[in-house]
């Protein structure tokens, strides 16, 4: 019984992980702009970059914004008054293009807020958009990207528009098993979660969003109480019957220089996250870790689970491979990459099939220097500054 349960598990697993990779390659990023209309008129668009420290290549990553092609945006930035390091960066940037208005916004986030949320609940009196473009900083984009978002939210009269996210710019084993993480798991699940369940789940890295409908729901700071703002902000837009989209422009995740430790820190976060906030997905998530399951059923099966094991390795590397070189257009370039990809594959599927349990274990999340207590909501309950969890 145990064995035709672990090929009836097996079996939805790949049928799962084979509709997200066959998504992944249909709406792959596309090096220009599909076919459309324009809107009629272009409204002024705000960009919003909260800044917490310095991330990879961040330099590069800022001036794709100021080369967009679009006629009518400025830029706000976010920083603790503390981060001169990333105030002289981000005023070099600036610098070189002065036909685009910038502004800088010295912030101090409250010790019992979502830091991020008080970041920008402290940009938006600064803000001039009637459309608010928010992204992190270790995102970059192409010079269409705000055009195309614009579009989709004329199109459809969104109050959100979402992009999907590629992971690139690999240089360690930590960063290509992110990258990887982001393109199969994140965007994969995404994919299949917008095309198929018809469920539109948001991650922030790039959100753009209409400014008259989020203030009338207070503006970020209404969303300050959650640490997934991105997530609930989606829900609630959802709940409220108002239309969030998305036309599948990718924007780019950079991530070059991330280490195990890193990886580990960033998914343990995430992982708790999804457990407070939708539970229920959180243990279907154990289908999509197919080599790792079949690994545990191996010393009950004996003989008979040796093949079953075999062809999970191989047919989720195949998987990734096909993700892989669907989206990631600069890393599979490199021939170091590709040879290692097998490897950091079982790393990565090691370390996810651990990391899931972490949740049961607590629901304390370390980020940005503090430990952040979570309820079963979602909800920030207690923050603290605390020395790291092991």
């Amino acid at each position: 019984m145990l064995y035709y349960f672990v090929v009836a598990f097996l079996g939805l697993s790949f049928l799962l992980l084979f509709a997200g990779t066959v998504l992944i390659v249909f709406y792959r990023p596309a090096k220009r702009p599909a076919a459309g209309h324009d809107p009629v008129s272009f409204p002024a668009v705000t960009i919003l970059k909260p800044i917490s420290n310095i991330d990879d290549e961040m330099e590069k990553n800022l001036e794709t914004f100021y080369a967009q092609d679009y006629p009518n945006y400025d830029i706000v930035f976010g920083m603790d008054t503390q981060q001169r390091e990333c105030h002289e960066l981000v005023e070099r940037v600036s610098r070189k293009f002065p036909q685009t208005k910038t502004t800088i916004v010295s912030t101090m986030a409250e010790k019992r807020l979502n830091p991020k949320v008080a970041t920008l609940s402290r940009m938006e009196p600064s803000c001039t958009g009637s459309l608010l473009w928010m992204t992190d900083s270790n995102v970059r984009v192409e010079p269409f990207t705000l055009r195309m978002l614009v579009r989709d939210y004329a199109a459809n009269d969104s109050k959100i528009v979402f992009s999907p996210i590629q992971g690139t710019g690999s240089r360690t084993m930590g960063s290509i098993m992110e990258n990887a993480y982001l393109n199969f798991f994140v965007s994969g699940n995404i994919l299949l979660a917008w095309s198929s369940a018809r469920q539109p789940i948001i991650v922030g890295k790039s959100m753009l969003i209409e400014r008259y409908t989020l203030e009338k729901f207070g503006g970020f700071s209404h969303f300050q109480e959650y640490l997934a703002e991105d997530f609930i902000m989606g829900r609630t837009y959802r709940e409220t019957g108002l239309t969030v989209s998305t036309n599948f422009t990718w924007v780019t995740n950079f991530i070059s220089t991330a280490t195990f430790s890193r990886f580990w820190s960033r998914v343990v976060r995430w992982s708790k996250i999804r457990y407070n906030t939708e539970r229920f997905y959180y243990f279907f998530e154990s289908l999509l870790n197919p080599i790792m399951v079949s690994a545990c059923a191996l010393p009950f099966l004996g003989a008979k689970g040796v093949p079953l094991v075999a062809a999970a390795v191989i047919g989720k590397i195949a998987l990734e491979y096909a993700a892989f070189f669907a989206v990631n257009s600069q890393d599979r370039k490199k021939a170091w990459i590709i040879a290692v990809y097998p490897l950091s594959v079982l790393i990565k599927d090691f370390l996810l099939f651990l990391i899931f349990f972490t949740p049961l274990i607590n629901k304390d999340v370390f980020w940005r220097g503090k430990n952040i207590r979570l309820d079963n909501k979602g909800k920030i309950t207690h923050i603290s500054p605390a020395e790291r969890f092991s």
